[in-house]
């Protein structure tokens, strides 16, 4: 009887889950009710959601106002979203009985000032989403309603170029999220930071400029992301990060950013700014870099700091054709992605002469000999995506070897494919997920993969393997690969239905397949 009654239970939440009703969709979660009223038009706050809802989202709809004790329903709410609802007032009392709520949303409304205090009743407030024009009205004497706001979003302002004053008694802030609306970054815009503990910070906009003493108020900022800032300039923003030297930081993102002045090479002496700073995740994703100065990388002050690097989406030309060997500068670097490159990047590769013989290096050389390549990695990396980097013509290969990468456990070479399958890889016995999807595969060495005998997930999709893999008649293309659990072969076209010495040392560890065209 206790077991069909648990049943039962289980099977009232599973309905419960997706309930409709006329203006709000109710889902239920572990620990989560959500009513879901936005963009249905409607001038005011449903009853209909039960009244232990804890997520109420209302936006996109037109409330015009809140009035007095409007949501005194819901006292369990944690998350209230009103966002572009044209709010215009809001009166003293509407979150009374609120006690418990945790995030606002009040962004995109027309609302100019505030009437009262109405953060009061909000005890537990943490994170606020609003027009820094707005919160600059608060009144004064009720700044001690927002001391315990952790994440701040803001879009518009600051207008005199300066962030409101209210920020100054924020003790426990660590997080700014700001669409900056002016064009310069003033050496005073964070003063009102200069006594918040805020550690992350990322702003949105069109900004040009920043002042060299911009970010010095920032005490104890740990992440900076300048994200889209298409008119910047490279120099420029670079230099600003000086004030940060010698401190310890968690990530600098300056993504998709500097693509309207041709500043598209970054110097030794620029990319000091970043090296003297102990930064464990750095990306320049997105940023037209043609080239980084040869010596850069070596002349980091703290190297030794980078984890995490992110060069994917720049245009690389043939003058970087050594930047594998420059990674090899950073002993604890975990994770590198170099996906969507130029296609000239992939010359980096240092060609050993199966001969041994001394030769003038001239990756374009053309012969009859089949090569040998090899790659050195750090030893601490863990993941790499090189996808999308369209081959380069090596000639007839061998063997592609990677050296140093005894942690190494995740490869992504999408798209990254040479002018067939014929050559064998080398070095990826750490390796457990390995994806080289879109590989031209027609011509199949069946020893391509044969040293990842550790290997747990392989993607294969659109490989050319149902022309490949025709004539494995004794199932060499996966054999010793004893531990894979997951095969991914989908979109190659296979008619044929596969030999059952194709996976046959998988029968012990095989969990998944997927051959689906």
């Amino acid at each position: 009887m206790v077991i069909l009654q648990r049943l039962f239970f289980i099977c009232v939440n599973c309905i419960l889950s997706f309930v409709y009703s006329r203006h709000c969709d109710i889902t239920i979660r572990v620990k989560e009710l959500r009513c879901d009223c936005s963009s249905r038009n409607v001038t005011f706050i449903p009853a209909e959601c039960p009244s232990n809802t804890t997520d109420l989202l209302l936006m996109k709809n037109n409330l015009n106002s809140l009035g007095k004790k409007i949501f005194t329903r819901y006292t369990q709410l944690r998350y209230l979203d009103i966002s572009s609802c044209n709010i215009s007032a809001i009166d003293k009392s509407a979150f009374e009985k609120l006690t418990l709520l945790t995030e606002l949303n009040l962004f995109d409304n027309p609302m100019k000032t505030f009437q009262g205090n109405i953060f009061a009743p909000l005890d537990d407030l943490q994170v606020l989403h609003i027009s820094h024009d707005l919160l600059s009205t608060y009144p004064r004497e009720a700044w001690s309603d927002v001391l315990n706001l952790t994440k701040v979003f803001t879009y518009g302002g600051p207008s005199n170029g300066s962030f409101a004053e209210i920020f100054s008694v924020m003790k426990n802030l660590h997080y700014f999220h700001c669409d900056y609306e002016g064009y310069v970054i003033h050496n005073y815009t964070f003063d009102s930071f200069k006594r918040t503990p805020l550690k992350y910070l990322c702003i949105n906009g069109g900004i040009r400029e920043i002042e060299i003493d911009t970010f010095a108020p920032l005490e104890v900022l740990s992440s900076l992301s300048t994200l889209g800032q298409r008119f910047s300039k490279l120099s420029n923003t670079l230099q600003a990060l000086r004030v940060f030297e010698n401190r310890q930081m968690d990530e600098l993102d300056l993504s998709d950013n500097f693509k309207s002045y041709g500043e598209y090479v970054i110097s030794a002496d620029l990319f000091a700014y970043i090296g003297n700073i102990c930064v464990k995740r750095l990306s320049l994703r997105d940023n037209d870099i043609r080239l980084i100065d040869a010596s850069a990388f070596q002349k980091m002050k703290y190297r030794n700091c980078l984890e995490t690097l992110d060069l994917s989406k720049n245009k690389f030309d043939f003058h970087q054709e050594y930047i594998f060997l420059y990674f090899n500068f950073f002993i604890n670097i975990k994770r590198i992605d170099m996906s969507l490159i130029s296609g000239n990047f992939i010359q980096n590769v240092q060609k050993q002469k199966s001969d041994s013989s001394r030769r003038t290096r001239d990756h374009g050389l053309k012969t009859d000999k089949q090569k040998d390549y090899s790659i050195r990695l750090p030893s601490s990396l863990e993941f790499l995506n090189a996808s999308f980097i369209i081959g380069h013509d090596f000639g007839m290969i061998n063997s592609i070897t990677f050296k140093g990468i005894t942690r190494l456990k995740i490869i992504d070479f999408t798209y990254t494919s040479l002018a067939d399958c014929n050559y064998t890889f080398n070095g990826l016995q750490n390796v457990v997920i390995l994806n080289v999807s879109h590989f031209k595969c027609g011509l199949l060495n069946p020893n391509l993969l044969k040293s990842a005998v550790n290997l747990e997930q392989l993607i294969m999709q659109s490989s050319s393997l149902s022309v490949g893999l025709k004539e494995d008649h004794q199932g060499k293309f996966l054999d010793g690969l004893k531990h894979l659990q997951y095969i991914d072969f989908s979109r190659n076209a296979f008619e044929d239905q596969f030999r059952t010495s194709t996976f046959k040392s998988q029968l012990d560890s095989l969990q998944f397949t997927m051959f689906d065209t």
